[in-house]
């Protein structure tokens, strides 16, 4: 349709950004309303649903991306592998130098404003996607950055795998992400490796929906009830492992099984938010809006989560915890809102330059 080539066009990264980073915000609020809450099963209750949906978050983000793959020649995709990788040190460099201005604005402290920082920097210079302990030094994740890098190696791995004549791809991805995630390679978080093999078979997916054209399909009984079957399995994976699916810290609560529940719970996310599109008011076009500048807010979401030191405010907040989250949530938006804007006008004045000359 229409719509489905227009929301997918951005094929290097995700585009439609808008509904996904607003469940990731839901899902995240969702867990700071279960912090303060007393009833003992309400607020398990309402932390298996959080974990039930944002295990899904980023395999949603794969599969949006490998929607829009396409089997290309080497110097396009190296071209393509360019592309990404500009927004990506662009984001490391601002987040290294806020901080270190930050921290030594608060702190006062040179050196351990600068320990810290180097910290981040070696983050980025190995695109962590957790942090990682080495002789006792702990370094920092890259924030959502590593999912930049994952996608380069899903895009590359994916692209060699399909210029081999006679080969199934469809094979070698699922090996591929069982073998990292039984082998308990997928705890290796160096340049995203254990990342890029897990999230290959998202991407593939992806992939896979658009040739199948499986969002088309109409909605019937069988796909509610493979739905309903997802949640159960991913609800009694939750409750074992009192943890939900996460790629970035390798967490998969029923190894393989989770690999296939994600990405069909993924792929049913994705359905409903597109089968909202049919609806127009100025909610729906301020999402769309957002989703047109998604990997610009990516970007910002990833600095601040990094570079500000937030943890302050929650060390320092004696009320209730509920009510912090939420002015937290809020102060983080914010934040988002007015660097958004101000790239905004610094964008606009650069082009309108370009342009004159």
């Amino acid at each position: 349709s229409k719509f489905l080539d227009t929301i997918f066009c951005y094929r290097l990264v995700v585009q439609p950004i808008n509904f996904i980073s607003y469940l990731e915000v839901c899902k995240k609020f969702l867990f700071h309303i279960e912090i303060g809450l007393n009833d003992y099963f309400m607020s398990q209750l309402l932390l298996i649903v959080v974990c039930l949906f944002g295990g899904a978050v980023m395999p949603a983000f794969f599969i949006i991306s490998g929607y829009g793959f396409k089997k290309q020649k080497y110097s396009y995709v190296r071209k393509k592998v360019k592309r990404i990788l500009v927004p990506y040190f662009v984001m490391a460099f601002v987040t290294v130098v806020l901080h270190f201005i930050l921290h030594f604005s608060f702190f006062h402290y040179l050196k351990n404003a600068l320990k810290e920082t180097v910290k981040v920097a070696v983050g980025f210079c190995l695109a962590l996607s957790s942090n990682m302990e080495f002789k006792g030094i702990v370094f920092y994740s890259c924030g959502i950055g590593w999912y930049l890098i994952a996608l380069i190696g899903c895009i590359i791995l994916l692209n060699l795998i399909m210029n081999f004549e006679g080969v199934k791809p469809w094979k070698y991805v699922i090996i591929i992400a069982i073998a990292v995630v039984i082998s308990g390679y997928y705890k290796i978080f160096v340049f995203c490796i254990s990342q890029i093999f897990t999230g290959l078979f998202f991407f593939y997916e992806g992939y896979l929906i658009k040739k199948k054209k499986l969002f088309q399909l109409k909605w019937n009984w069988l796909f509610s009830l493979i739905l309903a079957i997802t949640i159960l399995i991913n609800a009694l994976g939750v409750i074992y492992r009192g943890q939900m699916d996460n790629i970035a810290e390798g967490n998969w609560n029923l190894l393989i099984i989770s690999l296939f529940t994600d990405g069909f719970l993924a792929y049913s996310i994705l359905y409903f938010f597109l089968y909202l599109n049919r609806f127009s008011n100025n909610i729906f076009k301020l999402l769309k809006k957002i989703g047109n500048s998604s990997l610009i807010v990516f970007c910002i979401h990833s600095v601040e989560m990094k570079a500000i030191p937030w943890y302050l405010f929650t060390e320092k907040w004696k009320g209730n915890p509920f009510m912090g989250c939420l002015i937290l949530v809020v102060m983080r938006i914010i934040v988002i809102s007015v660097f958004y804007f101000v790239f905004g006008i610094a964008h606009s004045r650069l082009w309108l330059k370009i342009k004159r000359k």
